[in-house]
């Protein structure tokens, strides 16, 4: 047996997860609360956290203290932030990753083919959230600016999108855009079943999705 605790249940990502995990099946999903001690704790309780980078040191205490496991979707964590965790993963099994979305992922994988061809071709990065995202650039956008190696992202936001990422290749006689672009906030945890199994069997460890 094991439970399952979303932290931040109350806002978009988290909310979302609740009602994702418990019509794929999940029984034992329960909402956060400021202490964990009030909530059915067992050897296999995951807290998942997509929140933000200031509660990094509260949700820490609070897994270490209780050894659940965490999967973390937080972007905008610092670079001594990201230290902390792997130095926590030695005690308890963390997943982190910047998006959770099966397609995204796919889409991270093509880019990466696209650039051993791209041949001297400039790339720009341009990424799209709601008014309501706070980090700019996106954890997304950095993870593809990571796999096709450029410095260059611009960051837009308005309105109510949900996240559209584009990698546009130019040189002096062509353009070619590649777009990927979210029309739920489902899309952005449609492997957490995938990533719960997986950390159910691990007692330690930091861990992400190999693109």
């Amino acid at each position: 047996m094991f439970n399952i605790i979303v932290s931040g249940s109350t806002g978009r990502a988290g909310s979302t997860i609740v009602r994702f995990l418990r019509e794929r099946g999940f029984r034992y999903v329960y909402r956060y609360t400021a202490n964990l001690a009030t909530l059915p704790l067992c050897a296999n309780t995951i807290v998942i956290d997509f929140t933000n980078p200031a509660n990094l040191n509260s949700l820490l205490r609070s897994s270490i203290c209780y050894r659940c496991k965490l999967i973390i979707g937080t972007t905008g964590y610092s670079k001594p932030q990201i230290a902390l965790l792997k130095q926590f993963a030695a005690y308890i099994p963390i997943f982190i990753s910047s998006n959770f979305n099966s397609t995204f992922l796919l889409y991270l994988r093509i880019l990466r083919y696209v650039n051993n061809l791209r041949s001297g071709m400039a790339a720009v990065v341009v990424e799209t959230h709601n008014l309501n995202k706070k980090d700019a650039p996106s954890g997304s956008a950095k993870l593809i600016a990571k796999v096709i190696k450029v410095n260059n992202i611009f960051s837009l936001r308005y309105g109510n999108e949900i996240g559209t990422h584009a990698l546009i290749l130019s040189n002096s006689c062509n353009t070619i855009t590649l777009k990927h672009k979210c029309l739920s906030r489902r899309a952005f945890v449609d492997t957490l079943p995938y990533v719960i199994k997986f950390l159910l069997g691990k007692s330690i460890g930091f861990y992400t999705f190999k693109v």
